[in-house]
């Protein structure tokens, strides 16, 4: 500490024998104080400076009815920039203490190490007991591996403009654990599947528009890899908004720790400091992702003669989003038609959601009966909208948010007269009309799904149908 003092030794005779006039004072107890301050006095000191915005507080005294003013400034110790002026007013007594206030001050262009701070006494006749910064910071609260605490330079922001959720909270440091602190509520991340793409984050901002900054350690080593950003600047209105990210393809499953910071600017790197916004860490979980575990056709029926019913089998219980329509759709094979079906009907089977898919008459791949006409087709299933616990439906298309999709080899055809299901139609299937023909509904014999015309009844017209695709 550097200091002026206008006159010979230490008037006071209290801590230390320089010339700074220190007293004694009872302010909170008892301490020490600068006093018998006249005008053109200073006081430096060598700090630290972290960017953000401060309110800074000054605690002095004065018996005098016009004592002078209380100037700070901040340097390289040869150059000043002024940050403010204290207005002291007298308050009756030397050991008679207010306190005097600064309000946001923003270092952000003289952070750095080795700062000066100046006390600059203009006028005088008043005692200082202290000063103090409060940048009311918000830290991240994940372990200290993570760049939490600021000795670490872990993240943290100056508590103002845009915040994630309704909280924010201050502290002077980080305190680590495990993640999701009493003010994380702007983030939603719920569950990951393993082996997924893609996953996406909900995430609401209050004070938007803003910049969102995130991190998943995807490797579990301790600290967040540049590799490991899922979110970069991007930005993010007033609200609540999802946001879509990719997976590493060889994510397992376990608990990993995330962090996501909110700021104006943006480009925020893991640690450091933010002029604004706030940072908050969470705990995410990723687990095994609910698969289909079968897709069958007419209800377990060989023949592909009709193909009126679908039923998809998931390995266990899933949430169906159907409030925007099914997550459920058909189509040729190669065409970009959406065939029209009827809304799904959802349940359970042996601790096993199971869906229930028929089709519309009157959409022109369908006949009037309820089947499908004769093609090969598809069934695409939105993977976001098929649920457990969080972690989306797996896909198979090998990128983010890519549906489960089935594939020509999966026997989704409609060809009539393959009684036998084998993919064409012949001798053995013959046999199988033959014996059909001339049936009616409810009949010995009757074969439901060599009805070509939906009359209820095997005659002349499905007798025509069926030598038109003899061969195939």
């Amino acid at each position: 500490m550097a200091y002026n003092d206008t006159s010979i030794g230490n008037t006071g005779g209290q801590l230390r024998t320089d010339d700074v006039d220190i007293g004694a004072n009872t302010d909170g107890g008892s301490g020490f104080n600068v006093g018998w301050i006249t005008g053109g006095e200073w006081l430096h000191y060598t700090a630290d400076v972290v960017a953000g915005t401060y309110d800074i507080s000054a605690r002095v005294a004065s018996a005098n009815p016009n004592p002078g003013d209380l100037r700070l400034l901040i340097g390289d110790g040869t150059e000043f920039t002024e940050l403010g002026t204290f207005a002291v007013e007298t308050t009756g007594g030397w050991d008679d203490w207010t306190t005097v206030n600064l309000s946001g001050i923003d270092l952000g262009s003289h952070a750095g190490t080795d700062q000066v701070l100046r006390l600059e006494m203009v006028g005088g006749n008043f005692n200082v007991n202290w000063i103090e910064f409060d940048s009311s910071l918000d830290f991240g609260d994940a372990p200290e591996s993570y760049g939490t605490l600021l000795a670490d330079d872990g993240a943290r922001h100056v508590a103002t403009g845009p915040q994630l959720g309704a909280t924010r909270d201050s502290e002077s440091d980080g305190a680590p654990i495990a993640g999701d602190g009493s003010d994380e509520d702007g983030v939603m991340f719920g569950a990951i599947g393993a082996g997924s793409a893609g996953a996406a984050v909900n995430i609401e901002v209050v004070g938007g528009p803003a910049s969102v900054d995130a991190w998943i350690d995807f490797d579990g080593s301790g600290t967040f890899d540049a590799s490991e950003k899922i979110l970069e600047s991007v930005v993010v209105n007033q609200s609540m908004q999802t946001l879509n990210f990719d997976l590493p393809s060889d994510l397992v499953t376990g608990n990993y720790h995330a962090r996501v910071r909110l700021s104006s600017a943006g480009g925020l790197g893991p640690t450091g400091p933010a002029n604004d916004g706030e940072v908050e860490d969470y705990v995410v979980s990723v687990v095994a992702p609910p698969s289909v575990e079968s897709v069958v056709f007419n209800g377990g029926e060989e023949q592909r003669s009709s193909l009126h019913s679908v039923r998809v089998t998931f390995d266990g219980l899933v949430d169906i989003d159907t409030s925007n329509g099914s997550p459920f759709g058909f189509s040729p094979l190669g065409s970009s038609d959406v065939i029209a079906t009827a809304a799904p009907i959802i349940g359970e089977d042996d601790g096993k959601t199971v869906v229930d898919l028929t089709f519309v008459s009157g959409d022109p791949h369908v006949t009037s009966f309820g089947s499908l006409k004769d093609g090969v087709y598809q069934l695409k299933i939105d993977a976001s909208r098929v649920t457990s616990d969080g972690a989306w439906l797996a896909g198979n298309g090998g990128s983010a948010a890519d549906p489960y999709t089935t594939a020509p080899v999966d026997d989704f055809y409609r060809t009539y007269g393959d009684a036998d299901g084998d993919g064409g139609v012949g001798l053995a299937d013959f046999a199988i009309f033959r014996g059909a023909f001339g049936t009616s509904n409810g009949e010995s014999g009757y074969f439901a799904g060599l009805d070509s015309d939906g009359s209820r009844g095997i005659g002349l017209p499905d007798f025509a149908a069926f030598r038109s695709n003899f061969g195939k």
